[in-house]
C-alpha cells in the first residue's frame, strides 16, 4: 500500500511543475509579476513533493531522510510566501510585502540553524514489524514549523474567501467562483498536513498516510485546475480591484 502513498507525491509534484510552466509561460506573455511569483511557488512545491517521496524509496539511512524532511519543510515555507506575496500584490497590499517578505526569510536562516544545533535522525514508523515510513528526528521543532505552515494555509484561504466576496458584490460570477474554489484548495491542503504531520504521533495507520497523500494532491490540483485551466487568469486591472 506504500506505493500509493509514492504515487500521489509524485503526481502532486507533476501537477504543480506543469503548472509552473503553464505560469512562466503566462509571464512571458503578460509580462505579469504575479504570474512569475506563481510560477516559482510551484516550483518550489514540486521540488518539495518530489523530496517527499524520496523516504524508503530511494533513501534508506535515517540522517539522509530526516534531511530530505527538513528540505521539504524549508520548499514549503518558500511555496506560501510566493503565494502570500502573490495575494497582497493582487489585493494591492504592497506596504506588508516588505514586512511578509523578511518574516519568512529570517524564520528559514532560524529554521536552518535550530536545525543544524539540534539535528537528530528521523525515527522509523513501524507498522505490523515493516518500517512503513519515518517521522522527523528533531519532532518539537518541525512541529512549530509544520504549524505555521498549516496556519499560514489558513490564513491564504481566508483571503482568497474575503477577495472573492469583491466579486460577489460586484456581480462577477466567473471571478467570484474561481477565486473562492481557489480558496478551497489550501483549507484541504492543510488537512492533509495535519493527518500526516499530527495523527501518526497518536495513532498510526496505513490507510491515513495514504489518504493524507490523496488529499494534498486533491488540494493542489483543485485550485490551479480552477485557476489555469477551466477560467483563463483574468488580466492584471481585472484582478486589482
Amino acid at each position: 500500500m506504500r506505493i500509493i502513498f509514492h504515487f500521489f507525491s509524485f503526481a502532486t509534484a507533476i501537477v504543480n511543475l506543469i503548472f509552473s510552466v503553464r505560469f512562466y509561460f503566462r509571464y512571458q506573455q503578460s509580462k505579469m509579476k504575479t504570474m512569475l511569483s506563481c510560477s516559482l511557488s510551484s516550483i518550489f512545491a514540486f521540488l518539495a513533493f518530489i523530496i517527499l517521496a524520496l523516504p524508503q524509496l530511494v533513501l534508506f539511512d535515517p540522517t539522509w531522510i530526516q534531511i530530505a524532511f527538513i528540505s521539504v519543510d524549508i520548499l514549503l515555507l518558500g511555496f506560501v510566501l510566493g503565494w502570500s506575496l502573490v495575494l497582497l500584490e493582487l489585493m494591492e497590499w504592497p506596504s506588508y510585502e516588505t514586512i511578509i517578505f523578511k518574516v519568512f526569510s529570517y524564520w528559514v536562516l532560524i529554521y536552518i540553524f535550530l536545525n543544524v544545533v539540534f539535528f537528530s535522525p528521523s525515527i522509523q514508523l513501524v507498522s505490523d514489524g515493516e518500517i512503513y515510513y519515518w517521522i522527523s528526528g528533531t519532532l518539537w521543532l518541525q512541529s512549530i514549523n509544520r504549524a505555521l505552515l498549516i496556519i499560514a494555509a489558513l490564513v491564504i484561504s481566508t483571503v482568497f474567501f474575503y477577495w472573492s466576496k469583491t466579486f460577489q458584490e460586484e456581480k462577477q460570477k466567473k471571478l467570484f467562483w474561481r477565486v473562492f474554489i481557489i480558496g478551497i484548495g489550501p483549507i484541504i491542503t492543510a488537512t492533509a498536513g495535519f493527518i500526516f504531520w499530527v495523527f501518526p504521533l497518536f495513532y498510526f495507520s496505513p490507510f491515513l498516510l495514504i489518504f493524507s497523500s490523496l488529499l494534498g494532491f486533491l488540494g493542489f490540483f483543485t485550485s490551479f485546475i480552477v485557476s489555469v485551466v477551466v477560467i483563463r487568469f483574468p488580466q492584471e486591472k481585472s484582478l486589482k480591484k
